[in-house]
């Protein structure tokens, strides 16, 4: 009893960076809650099978926020496996590209293979080769979506996810 009235003082006393970290790991789960309901509504091309491989590369915070809220979900019938920046791109089906990335269209190309969507929050994104731009806008996570980027990669959405778009460019 002792020791519990102990914790409750020292988080009582430290309850500003306590928050702050409650809200950082708010945005992260909701990032990563974002990325996950974002592949559900992706048809992939149809000779990828096994597991779905969500990548998170720059961003390990994030990274550890999605391999826990994942465990044992699934989209269309396929595991889900939350992999970081050792993983080749060619396993991934949706890769985020965190604040580590620096924005190279060049890599952001050499990246890039059939049935990949890429993700980031980098403001140019788009216009570097990116699929999916998060966006923040009056304290809502949204998002952008370049469907010639997407088609290049033999990756389609579904209606309802571009209907929640707040941008779709050709």
């Amino acid at each position: 009893m002792l020791r519990r009235l102990h914790i409750g003082i020292i988080l009582l006393l430290l309850g500003v960076p306590c928050f702050a970290w409650a809200e950082d790991l708010r945005a992260l789960s909701l990032k990563g809650a974002y990325l996950y309901n974002i592949s559900k509504f992706v048809y992939w091309p149809s000779e990828q099978q096994g597991a779905l491989h969500l990548c998170v590369w720059g961003d390990a915070p994030l990274q550890g926020v999605m391999a826990k809220m994942l465990t044992g979900k699934r989209v269309a019938g396929r595991g889900v496996t939350v992999v970081g920046e050792q993983a080749s791109s060619k396993v991934c089906q949706l890769l985020y590209l965190g604040e580590g990335w620096q924005g190279d269209a060049t890599t952001l190309q050499a990246l890039n293979h059939k049935g990949l969507v890429t993700v980031s929050d980098h403001p140019d994104f788009l216009a570097l080769g990116g699929i999916v731009q998060l966006v923040e806008q009056q304290n809502r996570l949204k998002f952008r979506i370049h469907q010639g980027h997407a088609e290049a990669m033999s990756v389609q959405f579904a209606a309802k996810l571009m209907q929640l778009a707040l941008e779709i460019v050709p």
